[in-house]
């Protein structure tokens, strides 16, 4: 018995530019309760964000049993796999990634784009991103077929011109709902004529696939735990151009055809994922936040739960540093250090968790106040549910 939860990311032509920002360190965090004695399997997933276009990520810390693996599309995904040897004992834990991103701008020069370029039909952007994706992409569905017959008639019938009007199109003609259903099958885009920005990102790529244009989604999160997607389509002579039909909608006046200016991290591309379980294979629709599957006998664990939570701050410094040769102090929850001990007060938080400096979660206390107990001494990151986390040195 399973059960299965799911929450709701380039080629070398490709121009951008980077500016002189921070880096930040991201923390990504999940934690599983009412484990119970009778499980057999236990999956958790999570994003995990590679250097792309949008992005230089510098580095991942995760949690012992973590693993990247990828799916059939060669999307990556940090996957646990516990037996019961590993859980035997354990009503609750938590497993953590952390890494540091550098975040990239894109302005996409169509002017210096050589109009007569042709696409490598037999590329794996190409192969992969055409054609049906399950109840997501139909790009030969009547609706989708009527509809792009006529962007295609007001365009001049190049690629550029018919992807700018589909843009258009998609951003006047929807809706934006908040229906929080996750992604919707095209069939319910169609007929509610709106939804998220994955819904407007799903017509999107429908209307440049029924005109043979490789399309895909980009699903992304924040470093405060808030997600975006937004289109892609293919440009022979150039590469992946982002477009956000979403943003058009909120913003008519805004130029998001060819533009990137945002700080998403990206999760990874495309709908459907293909997620190896260890026994096998399970689809997940998007990656932006988890997912997690479990296998128990004789029946599933009544209060089994998981709650992941994301937070992001200025890096300190590179994941595994030499030294650390100051500590910022803000006052905004009472700790006091001894020797590898701490105790802390944070009003209003259920819990706080303690990290290691390269990311890594040591232990969680539970409630608002208590005592930590550390094994060595060091840096360590205190991170309550309710305030911004500090950096302190334990002697």
């Amino acid at each position: 018995m399973r059960k299965l939860f799911l929450f709701a990311s380039l080629i070398c032509t490709v121009s951008f530019i980077v500016h002189a920002e921070d880096t930040i360190r991201v923390y990504n965090n999940l934690s599983v309760s009412g484990l119970c004695s009778n499980l057999n399997k236990l999956v958790l997933i999570l994003p995990h964000p590679e250097s792309n276009q949008y992005q230089e990520v510098i580095g991942h810390r995760f949690s012992p049993y973590g693993e990247v693996k990828h799916t059939s599309l060669n999307q990556p995904y940090l996957r646990f796999l516990y037996y019961p040897e590993q859980l035997s004992d354990l009503s609750e834990f938590t497993v953590s990634d952390t890494f540091d991103i550098v975040f990239k701008e894109i302005s996409v020069p169509f002017y210096s784009i050589d109009p007569d370029a042709q696409y490598d039909t037999q590329s794996d952007d190409y192969i992969k991103n055409i054609g049906n994706r399950g109840i997501f992409i139909q790009p030969q569905h009547p609706y989708i077929d009527s509809i792009a017959n006529a962007v295609w008639e007001t365009s001049d019938h190049s690629i550029i011109d018919y992807a700018y009007k589909c843009y258009e199109y998609v951003a006047q003609h929807l809706t934006y709902h908040l229906y929080l259903e996750g992604l919707l099958p095209l069939d319910t885009v169609i007929a509610r004529q709106g939804g998220e920005c994955g819904d407007f990102t799903t017509l999107y790529v429908n209307m440049l696939r029924n005109k043979n244009i490789p399309a895909r989604h980009v699903a992304a999160f924040t470093g405060d735990n808030q997600f975006h997607v937004w289109a892609e389509f293919l440009l022979p002579g150039y590469g992946w151009v982002p477009v956000d039909a979403t943003y058009k909608n909120g913003d008519p006046l805004g130029n998001y055809f060819g533009e990137y200016h945002e700080h998403y991290i990206v999760s990874h591309y495309s709908v459907n994922l293909s997620i190896n379980c260890g026994d096998g294979f399970l689809t997940g629709t998007l990656l932006q936040s988890f997912m997690w599957w479990c296998w128990a006998s004789p029946e599933i664990c009544p209060d089994m739960d998981a709650n992941r939570t994301v937070w992001s701050e200025p890096s300190p410094g590179p994941l595994l540093p030499m030294g650390i040769t100051s500590i910022q102090q803000t006052k905004l929850f009472d700790i006091t250090v001894h020797s590898q001990q701490i105790d802390i007060l944070a009003p209003g938080s259920l819990h706080t968790d303690v990290f290691d400096i390269s990311g890594r979660l040591i232990t969680r206390l539970r409630g608002d106040h208590g005592t930590i107990h550390l094994n060595s001494s060091g840096v360590y990151i205190i991170k309550p549910e309710s305030y911004p986390a500090r950096k302190v040195f334990v002697p």
